[in-house]
C-alpha cells in the first residue's frame, strides 16, 4: 500500500510541476498582475500633489494594457514619491517604454510632481513577461527638503500678511527670491558643456541659502512656494529653459529668472514682465525661450 500510495503522490507531483512548467507565463503573470494592483494610496507620501492633468492623470491600476494607462502609471509613481515600484503591463510595452523615454513624456511628467518627488534619475526595466521595474534617484535629499521647508515658513512669516490674497503672496515670494538671488552664469556654462556633476545652482536649496541659481532654482523654488500655498501648479520647460505654470482664476506663466536680468552695471534688477502672464502674452514676447511642446502642457491652451 506505501509503494501504491508513494507512487500517486510522485505521479500528483509530477503533474502539478508540469502544469507549472506549461502555464508558468500565465501564472506569473496572474500573481504580478494581483501585486500591481495592490492599492497605491497606501504608499502615498506627504508631498504627494494627488492632481490630475490632461495628459497626466492618477491611477490605482498598474496593469496597464495601452501608452495612455503607462503613462498614468509612471506619472503615479511619481507623484507618490516611490522610490521603486514593479508592475506588470496587459501587453507587450517595451516599445511605448521606450517612446515615452526618448519622446521627453517623462521630462515633462517630471515637471507635474512636487519638486520633493522629482527624480534626478529614472531607471525603467522590462523583462520578457512584461514586467516593469521602475527605480527612481530624487533630486532633493531629506536634509535639503528638511532645509528648504524651514526657509519657506521664515520667508512667510517675514514678508507674507494674514490678509494678503495668493496672487499677492506669489508677487512677494517673486520679489524676495529676485532681490535675494542672483544668476549663476558659471553654472549656465556648466549646463552647456554638460559637466553639471559640480551643479548645485540648479535646485531650490542653493537658491535660497545661497543665493545663486540657474533657471532651474529658480522655478523649483517657486514650485515649492506655490505647493505650500496650495496652489496647483506645474513647471514648464524646453531644450533650453524651465519656468512657472499657476493656476487661480486662469493658467498663468511665471518665469522668475527672466524677471531677475543681468545687466551691464550689476546692480540688482527687480522687473516683472514674466510674472503672471497668459499664453497669448508669452507668445507675444517672441523672445524665442519660452517655447514648449504644446501636447504635453495643454492646460495652458
Amino acid at each position: 500500500m506505501k509503494k501504491i500510495a508513494d507512487a500517486i503522490i510522485s505521479a500528483v507531483l509530477i503533474l502539478i510541476l508540469l502544469f507549472v512548467i506549461t502555464y508558468r507565463k500565465s501564472i506569473l503573470t496572474n500573481i504580478m498582475r494581483a501585486y500591481s494592483t495592490y492599492n497605491v494610496y497606501e504608499k502615498e507620501n506627504e508631498y504627494t500633489k494627488g492632481e490630475n492633468y490632461i495628459l497626466f492623470q492618477r491611477t490605482n491600476d498598474f496593469s496597464p494594457a495601452n501608452k495612455s494607462e503607462l503613462i498614468n502609471v509612471l506619472y503615479t509613481i511619481l507623484d507618490d514619491g516611490m522610490y521603486n515600484f514593479t508592475f506588470y503591463c496587459e501587453y507587450d510595452c517595451n516599445n511605448d517604454l521606450k517612446e515615452i523615454s526618448n519622446e521627453g513624456y517623462l521630462d515633462a511628467m517630471n515637471n507635474f510632481v512636487h519638486p520633493y518627488n522629482s527624480y534626478s534619475k529614472f531607471n525603467v526595466t522590462i523583462n520578457s513577461y512584461n514586467i516593469v521595474n521602475v527605480d527612481v534617484t530624487k533630486n532633493y535629499t531629506e536634509y535639503e527638503i528638511s532645509m528648504i521647508n524651514a526657509k519657506i515658513d521664515a520667508i512667510s512669516k517675514t514678508i507674507m500678511n494674514n490678509n494678503d490674497d495668493k496672487t499677492t503672496k506669489i508677487r512677494k515670494f517673486h520679489d524676495y527670491v529676485i532681490k535675494n538671488t542672483v544668476y549663476d552664469k558659471d553654472g549656465a556654462e556648466l549646463i552647456k558643456s554638460n559637466n553639471t556633476k559640480q551643479l548645485s545652482s540648479h535646485k531650490a536649496y542653493t537658491v535660497l541659502y545661497s543665493g545663486k541659481g540657474v533657471c532651474g532654482g529658480y522655478t523649483d523654488a517657486m514650485a515649492i512656494y506655490l505647493n505650500y500655498l496650495g496652489v496647483k501648479n506645474f513647471k514648464i520647460s524646453n531644450d533650453t529653459h524651465i519656468w512657472n505654470a499657476a493656476l487661480l482664476d486662469n493658467w498663468y506663466n511665471i518665469d522668475l529668472t527672466w524677471d531677475d536680468p543681468i545687466v551691464e552695471n550689476g546692480h540688482d534688477t527687480l522687473i516683472y514682465d514674466y510674472f503672471m502672464i497668459t499664453k497669448n502674452e508669452l507668445s507675444g514676447k517672441n523672445d524665442q525661450k519660452h517655447s514648449y511642446n504644446d501636447e504635453f502642457y495643454q492646460e495652458l491652451n
